[in-house]
């Protein structure tokens, strides 16, 4: 989505506006695919900056928190449904390190993978 520059960013701001909805939607499409904030600042062809700010005036969070979640959330589901090692899910969730994701998964989480893995018990 190419963004028309006769939108200043106020306008955007407004959670009516048409293109800030839009813009909205493609920002949490491109965040879903795990795309990161300049990426899509890239993407959409908006100053990164601004990005983040309008994102965190529409939704509360910051892209940073919503990204972490969606790691988590992903990382998650990964540890319960496959035998993946702990090193190639922090991998695919875009960690290079698994000791960030082991940080991050416990501080939003409360456990570690490696007991929410134990926990939730590989089914197949």
């Amino acid at each position: 989505m190419k963004r028309d520059p006769q939108y200043p960013l106020e306008t955007l701001l407004e959670s009516t506006s048409p293109t800030g909805v839009a813009l909205l939607d493609e920002m949490l499409r491109l965040m879903n695919q795990g795309d990161v904030q300049a990426v899509i600042a890239q993407e959409l062809e908006i100053p990164s900056s601004h990005l983040s700010v309008f994102f965190h005036l529409l939704t509360g969070a910051s892209m940073q928190d919503y990204l972490d979640h969606i790691r988590v959330r992903r990382a998650s589901k990964l540890l319960a449904e496959s035998s993946l090692g702990i090193h190639e899910i922090a991998r695919q969730v875009g960690f290079e390190f698994t000791i960030s994701l082991t940080r991050l998964f416990k501080r939003l989480t409360g456990v570690t993978p490696g007991e929410y893995r134990r926990n939730h018990p590989h089914s197949a």
